[in-house]
């Protein structure tokens, strides 16, 4: 009774899925009425370094929906006057009346407006901040002297910190800024320069040009003394933009935004749409990168790169990071999630397209097999009762800020590659090009991507992601396998894998399982596990199985005695990605409850194993505690601790007396990271 009990919670838990429609702008969630809506912001800036304010003037053009005798829109700090709306000769003044809790400016007009084009002006001052949100100031030293830069953060919801705008990303509008600064700053947004004129003695005023539809947290300014390299490709200006005396740090960043924007136009299907495209270093203080259309920011410790002074993992960071926010100018900018639970389509796709560029142009990194340490960090999160969704409900501006973990990228990513290895390669780059193509210069959600992959591949992908995305946790799926006249039968069963959760949710997964024989290790099978168990044929009976193949799924692998023992025994003939699945695996059955024998077993086997990879999932990385070092935490105090070291010894000691302490001519990769995990002296 209790079995079908679970199996009928099960069945209702995925019947209840499926729950997202494809984009509707008045389906959206967001605390902004959808009666009235944008449509062109014209931005006057007067910033002031000294007093940390900025006086504007602002015009935006707003169409009314539907009659209302508001308007709404958002505001952070900001004061307002000489509020006036204008419809051909018709004018009145407004008075607007500010909500700081919620962060918005109404305006009450005397009559329902009535559904038409109309024109809304004001003069405004907001605050300039001294983090990066909204307009912030950066205070450096330049050569020993004390600088500043002005600089914007945009995301999630800090736009209206800097100017008055309807702050939610649904409503797309365009922008023109117009900046009063001093005469010896650069002045860089999203669009290029289309005027500057002097003002006075020692000022300017500059203007940009208009850019095409888009989301308010993607308008960026950046103002200060700055330099820049510059090239083209693809009839798009590139710069690296620095502050003074770091521009020759910029040119491995110069050749991998080149290599990236002619790779990225060839995937998507649609060429980079904007006239430039800047790669903004920050001082330090500025945290990570921005994805900002058409002048993304950095951190300049994530864009620089010194060949003198910077180390190989510093070149790799400034590529892969370089890769990420640009794959956001499609995935984000050019089409844009409707609302902030869809934020994992934004990163999740952005982390995957970064690694996937890696891989083609420098395959020597082994970018998916370092990630797997990315995936179990997010594997140890969604295996505890505390994890969410990778798509879960967005309420309000707080949520939003919060939304940005290893849920949404690090899951939302693995979920993406197991996508397209069970879709093929090409398949799924067809779906994506349709996706983008439909749906430039608009906002989507998840259903759309889902509807231009099945309509592409012709395979279940609705259902296939809806049990990744709108249900927390993931699947451990047992394997048993029996020979039946020359083949295979391989049985499958799913069940929540958790730990510390003695009574998990009954959920069920539609789960892509790869499987590989050593018989024949170039011909993986995929067996679509949309029950709670099923069978399904395996050709032959030789050579040893792996499920999960080179690691791709988001699931654990628990093999019978028998399939698990053999698996061990050669477990050298799997790829390094296998071997690495296979041990992270065995690790998370002992976390799970298991005996630890079979992990120490497993190590014995891969003793004279030289893959770091391999190694580095059991001791983990400067951000994971990895298993040998968790025993080791467990072990303090206790006295068998010394004999479990120099037990740790024994594996480690010959890897690295081999490789040595000097460089070696035409040496890996993987041989150059051992020996700086050594020199650091990694614990």
């Amino acid at each position: 009774m209790r079995f079908y009990l679970a199996l009928l919670l099960s069945l209702l838990t995925v019947t209840s899925l499926h729950s997202e429609e494809k984009f509707r702008f008045e389906s959206t969630p967001g605390k902004l009425p959808k009666e009235i809506v944008p449509r062109s912001y014209l931005v006057h800036l007067e910033p002031n370094v000294e007093t940390l304010v900025t006086d504007g003037v602002e015009s935006v053009e707003i169409e009314v929906l539907k009659p209302t005798d508001r308007i709404v829109f958002n505001a952070i700090d900001t004061t307002l006057s000489a509020v006036k709306l204008a419809r051909g000769t018709d004018r009145q003044e407004l008075t607007p009346v500010i909500d700081k809790d919620q962060q918005t400016v109404s305006l009450q007009t005397k009559q329902p407006l009535q559904p038409g084009n109309y024109t809304l002006s004001f003069k405004f001052q907001s605050r300039i901040t001294e983090q990066p949100h909204g307009l912030f100031i950066q205070r450096y030293l330049s050569q020993g002297k004390k600088e500043t830069l002005l600089a914007t953060q945009m995301e999630a919801t800090d736009a209206r910190r800097m100017f008055p705008c309807w702050d939610e990303p649904v409503f797309r509008a365009t922008y023109q800024l117009t900046v009063k600064t001093s005469k010896e700053n650069t002045v860089v947004s999203n669009m290029a320069i289309v005027a500057e004129q002097p003002f006075g003695q020692s000022e300017k005023i500059v203007m940009f040009q208009q850019t095409p539809p888009m989301a308010s947290y993607l308008v960026v300014l950046v103002s200060g003394k700055l330099e820049w390299l510059q090239d083209e490709v693809a009839g798009v200006k590139i710069r690296i933009v620095t502050t003074p005396g770091k521009k020759q740090n910029g040119t491995f960043a110069m050749e991998a935004a080149k290599k990236i924007l002619a790779y990225y136009n060839d995937y998507f299907g649609v060429p980079y749409p904007l006239p430039k495209l800047d790669h903004l270093a920050l001082p330090s203080g500025f945290g990570g990168a921005m994805e900002n259309w058409g002048g993304i920011a950095y951190n300049e410790d994530v864009l620089l790169y010194d060949p003198k002074a910077s180390s190989e993992i510093t070149r790799q960071r400034v590529f892969s990071v370089m890769a990420h926010e640009m794959a956001h100018q499609w995935f984000g900018d050019l089409v844009t999630m409707a609302w902030w639970d869809n934020l994992w389509l934004n990163e999740g796709f952005a982390s995957w397209m970064q690694k996937k560029a890696n891989h083609h142009f420098y395959p020597e990194w082994k970018t998916w097999l370092h990630a797997s340490n990315e995936k179990e960090r997010a594997m140890a999160r969604d295996s505890r009762a505390t994890t969410h969704p990778i798509q879960q409900p967005i309420a309000n501006e707080d949520e939003a800020g919060s939304s940005f973990d290893e849920i949404a990228y690090q899951k939302g990513e693995s979920f993406i590659r197991m996508l397209e290895s069970y879709l093929g390669e090409g398949p799924f780059r067809d779906g994506i090009r349709t996706y983008i193509a439909t749906n430039k210069y608009s906002n989507t959600t998840t259903a759309n991507v889902w509807d231009a992959l099945e309509q592409a591949t012709g395979k279940p992908v609705k259902k296939l992601a809806a049990s990744w995305t709108e249900q927390p946790g993931f699947p451990l799926i047992k394997i048993t396998s029996q020979c039946v006249k020359g083949n295979r039968v391989i049985s499958l069963e799913q069940v929540p894998f958790t730990v510390g959760e003695p009574d998990p949710r009954p959920l069920q997964w539609t789960i892509p399982v790869g499987i590989l024989s050593t018989a024949k290790p170039d011909e993986q099978k995929y067996a679509l596990l949309d029950k709670l168990s099923n069978n399904f044929d395996f050709p032959g009976c030789s050579g040893v199985l792996k499920g999960n193949s080179n690691g791709i799924g988001f699931f654990r692998i628990e093999y019978e005695p028998a399939l698990f023992d053999d698996l061990q025994k050669n477990i050298n003939q799997f790829s390094e990605a296998d071997r690495v699945n296979f041990a992270t695996d065995t690790w998370a059955m002992v976390e799970s409850g298991h005996e630890a024998a079979a992990y120490f077993n497993l190590l014995e086997k891969l003793r004279a194993d030289d893959s770091y990879a391999v190694w580095e999932s059991t001791l983990g990385t400067d951000r994971t505690i990895g298993p040998l070092r968790i025993i080791d935490r467990l072990q303090h105090g206790q006295p068998g601790r010394e004999n479990y070291q120099r037990y740790i010894c024994t594996l480690f000691a010959p890897k690295l007396a081999e490789i040595g302490w000097e460089e070696k001519p035409g040496e890996s990769v993987d041989r150059h990271t051992w020996r700086v995990w050594r020199q650091i002296g990694h614990r």
